[in-house]
């Protein structure tokens, strides 16, 4: 198979047509994603709406690109999906003059090798300033076999890249979750109050020391390192020690989830004032029995109508008298500890299926770097 660097000028021609917005009709946008994920469709807006600056229609079965976020790979091929959108003059449209297969080069424009070529043709010193240069782009080298290979190569990627989407729909494991719950219907219900109580072990801020400063993830996704701050960065004149088995929330993005418990690792670590720290009433439940009814959507459902404030950084603050007064349902102990055994099987499961999903989206990328850097040492 013979390869050949191709000027992509030579193949590739921009192409799209003004728009003279009218204010009074609508119009369909699109944007990129960045790193290859292709199109992003805004809402509908009127032209009085879109300022002042310029739009284009594109044919279908061209290569964009965004020109500001080239150098990050938002490229994509338009399709059928995007026929009747605009895209405004940050976007350029490039059809196939030439023995191209457009699809063909967009993948190669998001291996390691393409992402160095839009890079190099994306010229400035900050992130904000590196926009691509139509002559510089036009102007660079790509590697292209014969059309039918290059058919081939696009089309296994192709595939490749629908792998995700197949794995990420629907499966058994959310309503068998909510299923272990039902059986908890009958049990009484007590305020959270009655089964935690609020720890606080303040700790004077001391200017030398470092801390490792806690936040807890949303959608129950648990406590974490944020950063390390010396004493003398920290504004605060106090923090909270946390140990393991400690209950801890953030009372600005509770209602997103954002509850969680101190394992062995965290232990030591310490939380600004946002972060209540609260120990489970041993004779009464367990700390896995209060994590797994926090970790219901339903729950934050409530949280979510329950949270004040009136500022965007505490519309959604949610308070301690709140948190504490929220209504569990508390089986018998053996009854707890049967269903956290239950959702932990579960959970086991929900993380091995999220570990294939991560290894389904890595064999895209991968697939891409072998190939091109196969048919860059190949070029002649």
């Amino acid at each position: 198979m013979s390869v050949r660097w191709v000027r992509v000028g030579d193949v590739l021609e921009l192409q799209r047509t003004p728009v003279e917005l009218r204010p009074d009709e609508s119009y369909r946008r699109i944007g990129i994603y960045s790193w290859g994920k292709g199109f992003l469709h805004r809402d509908p807006a009127a032209g009085a709406e879109m300022g002042s600056m310029r739009y284009f229609t594109f044919p279908s079965r061209a290569l964009v690109l965004s020109n500001i976020q080239a150098w990050e790979g938002a490229v994509a091929v338009a399709g059928e999906s995007e026929a009747g959108h605009v895209a405004s003059n940050r976007f350029l449209p490039y059809v196939a003059i030439g023995d191209v297969d457009v699809t063909f080069v967009a993948h190669f424009l998001n291996s390691e090798a393409g992402l160095s070529l839009l890079r190099k043709a994306s010229p400035g010193t900050t992130v904000r300033n590196r926009t691509l240069a139509r002559k510089l782009f036009e102007d660079s080298k790509i590697p292209l076999p014969d059309l039918d290979e290059q058919h081939r190569i696009a089309a296994r990627f192709d595939t490749l890249s629908r792998i995700p989407e197949r794995l990420s729909g629907p499966h058994a494991l959310d309503p068998a979750g909510r299923s272990v719950w039902e059986h908890v219907t009958d049990a009484a219900e007590v305020p959270l109050g009655d089964l935690v109580r609020l720890s606080s072990r303040a700790r004077r801020v001391e200017a030398i020391a470092t801390y490792r400063m806690l936040g807890v993830r949303w959608y129950g996704e648990g406590p974490f390192v944020r950063e390390l701050r010396k004493g003398s960065e920290l504004r605060a004149r106090t923090v909270y020690e946390v140990t393991e088995g400690d209950l801890v929330y953030n009372r600005l993005f509770a209602w997103k989830g954002s509850f969680g418990v101190i394992d062995s690792a965290l232990a030591g670590a310490t939380v600004s004032n946002e972060f209540p720290t609260f120990e489970v009433n041993q004779r009464r439940t367990t700390i896995e029995y209060v994590s797994a009814w926090l970790r219901r959507p339903e729950v934050w459902e409530i949280v979510e109508r329950q949270s004040t404030g009136s500022t965007t950084t505490s519309r959604n603050r949610f308070s301690i008298e709140n948190f504490l007064g929220l209504k569990v349902r508390l089986p018998s102990f053996e009854q707890q500890s049967v269903l956290v055994g239950r959702l932990a099987a579960i959970d086991r499961v929900r993380g091995g299926i999220k570990r294939r999903n991560q290894l389904a989206a890595a064999l895209l990328p991968a697939a891409r770097n072998d190939e091109f850097t196969r048919l860059v040492a190949q070029a002649a």
